[in-house]
């Protein structure tokens, strides 16, 4: 749904890296959801949501991918 947050945050903690350095991952999915657990107000704020709305966020939480295994876990339950 906030396509981009990513990298404001990624620009934030200072986790970007490219060429030789970088650090290779299997799953980029995993990769995103790690960097959008250390969302802070301020990312929400520079990624264009109004300060006043950002205030009254009490929790921010993150889902992660929902994959085919544990869909049908879930409908199993």
């Amino acid at each position: 749904a906030f396509v981009g947050l990513d990298k404001i945050i990624q620009d934030r903690i200072g986790k970007r890296s490219m060429g030789f350095g970088k650090e290779l991952r299997s799953k980029e999915i995993d990769a995103t959801t790690e960097v959008l657990e250390q969302v802070q107000p301020e990312d929400l704020i520079k990624y264009g949501l109004i300060p006043e709305f950002v205030g009254r966020l009490s929790v921010t939480a993150v889902l992660s991918e929902l994959d085919v295994p544990t869909f049908i876990r879930r409908q199993m339950d």
